[in-house]
């Protein structure tokens, strides 16, 4: 696939002076917003800016195999690239230079650059036409972050195996299934957000769920 953007207008992080606290420049114990002002207390704030286009280009890989009629096997491999002036150049006011004491990482935002996943199941024939399948999954992904500017926002790839045993009557239309997620218990985060560009001496993440375990039964009517 290839995507290619004129423009795009994005959110961009950072401070505003709190009314009331303006002071001039050099004022022991004062700080300066995003927008340049000195004050003695800031708060988060959100803005908008256009910025010149971009493009993205990408490829999946899918696989499916048989290779007995019990047995299959799928696959699959994603990778995306990004290319854009402010990320590539690390230009975000867009002047023709890279902006001084930045440090940007050629990757769009909650993107992984590689992703992938690998399933297999085996039908075993059962007395009266069942049939009992087990099945495991692994998917992994390697690492996103939700800035371009921040270290602390990126969170490492990580794999997740899944493993679930299925039972199906004869007729099909009653099931009952043993499974399990993430059950080597990886710990991992989701994302991380950085909030010192807002003012906050603070990183906050969201952890991945834990190994869990499931019983499920289902009839087809």
């Amino acid at each position: 696939f290839y995507s290619d953007y004129d423009k795009r207008i994005v959110p961009i992080g950072g401070t505003e002076c709190i009314a009331g606290t303006f002071v001039p420049p050099n004022t022991p114990g004062a700080i300066q917003d995003s927008n340049g002002q000195t004050c003695l207390a800031v708060t988060s704030l959100t803005s908008y800016q256009q910025l010149k286009g971009a493009k993205i280009k990408g490829a999946e890989l899918e696989v499916s195999w048989r290779p007995i009629a019990e047995l299959s096997i799928d696959g699959s491999f994603g990778y995306t690239k990004w290319n854009s002036p402010e990320i590539d150049n690390c230009d975000f006011n867009q002047d023709g230079k890279p902006d001084p004491g930045v440090t940007c990482f050629n990757e769009p935002v909650y993107v992984p650059k590689y992703n992938w996943n690998v399933s297999a199941a085996y039908d075993i024939a059962l007395p009266g036409g069942a049939k009992l399948t087990p099945r495991a999954d692994l998917y992994g992904q390697s690492e996103i972050c939700s800035s371009v500017v921040s270290q602390l926002s990126c969170t490492d790839g990580y794999q997740l195996l899944n493993l679930r045993l299925q039972w199906t009557g004869a007729k099909g239309r009653w099931t009952a299934a043993l499974g399990g997620t993430n059950v080597s218990n990886k710990e991992y985060f989701l994302n991380k957000f950085d909030l010192t560009p807002f003012g906050q001496n603070t990183v906050e993440g969201q952890p991945g769920r834990p190994r869990e375990w499931y019983l499920t039964m289902s009839h087809r009517f």
